[in-house]
């Protein structure tokens, strides 16, 4: 990398690119990494989905603990940017097979499915969930959703039947990204426990994203909205949110 940052001063490395929540892994690389090395911002692989949905803790740390921690690693360490990158996250499909993630190259085809992989439904909403709960963290600058294609993993299956077929967390990206691509986040709304509810800034719109995680939401509501969407785009008549998300416009 040493070499490759000479001849191309004008590219920005980033690393060590270590994995999951093992951050003495992190800490080694720094340490180990040669005198002159320096990265622009500290990127890291953060899986989360042996622990089911991004907002279950492990020990202390939920996805946003886990943020705030690789925040502070970048913070002290003299051989990067105060900058941090997730550069790999998604969750293992249900039925992905020998393509999963989780599985090994050889699955008997009576074997059961493993026991973290999940449907594409869920694969959708825990994906939004994470991305909101790590930028709006302030601890996180930028998420990579890994990834576009893949049978085990991806947005699209390209090993479906007739042809690619995009997946249900496409749409769901798709909806995201219109709706709050380019909003500004504002804050987090006090709610009961496990319910979760982002207000954001779109021009002169105010937009709050709602979700539960492993419960539902029937109200009281602290604020009044005209409209609302659920995860995939659709206009819908709101009594409850569970753990897919509605974007409520105010």
């Amino acid at each position: 990398i040493l070499k490759l940052q000479e001849k191309f001063p004008e590219i920005t490395f980033t690393g060590p690119a270590c994995i999951d929540f093992e951050y003495h892994y992190v800490l080694s690389a720094f340490e180990s990494a040669p005198d002159g090395l320096h990265y622009g911002a500290l990127s890291h692989h953060l899986y989360v989905d042996r622990r089911g949905a991004p907002e279950n803790f492990q020990g202390r740390f939920s996805t946003l603990e886990k943020c705030g921690l690789l925040r502070a690693i970048a913070r002290v360490v003299p051989a990067c940017n105060d900058q941090v990158i997730i550069s790999e996250v998604n969750w293992p499909l249900e039925g992905g097979g020998i393509w999963s993630p989780v599985t090994a190259t050889h699955v008997d085809p009576d074997a059961p499915e493993h026991p973290l992989s999940v449907s594409e439904f869920d694969y959708g909403v825990y994906m939004l969930r994470y991305l909101v709960i790590s930028v709006c963290s302030g601890f996180v600058d930028r998420v990579y959703w890994w990834r576009l294609v893949a049978h085990g993993f991806g947005l699209v299956d390209e090993r479906a039947e007739g042809g690619w077929r995009e997946r249900i967390g496409f749409k769901m990206l798709r909806v995201f990204l219109e709706q709050l691509g380019s909003a500004t986040f504002l804050e987090k709304l006090e709610m009961e426990v496990d319910v979760y509810a982002f207000r954001f800034e779109r021009g002169d719109e105010k937009i709050i994203m709602m979700w539960c995680n492993g419960r539902t939401y029937s109200g009281p509501w602290s604020f009044e909205f005209r409209q609302a969407l659920n995860a995939t785009g659709d206009v819908t008549g709101i009594k409850e949110v569970g753990d897919s998300p509605v974007y409520f416009f105010l």
